[in-house]
């Protein structure tokens, strides 16, 4: 669940790096935005060395 986190995260700071193109938008929102993605990173490797086997993800070569 901390993978979904990460990735709506993710999808929020990308979205303010849009909007902050036209927009002044703080600094700080969007290390922090940053720092968020960061420790729910974390905290899904932590939660997948503590529980089932971990599924890497690779890329296709299309």
């Amino acid at each position: 669940r901390a993978h979904i986190c990460r990735t709506i995260t993710r999808r929020a700071e990308r979205n303010v790096y849009r909007v902050a193109e036209d927009y002044p938008i703080s600094d700080l929102v969007l290390i922090f935005l940053n720092r968020l993605s960061d420790y729910f990173f974390v905290l899904a490797r932590k939660e997948s060395q503590s529980s089932a086997k971990e599924i890497y993800w690779e890329q296709d070569n299309i």
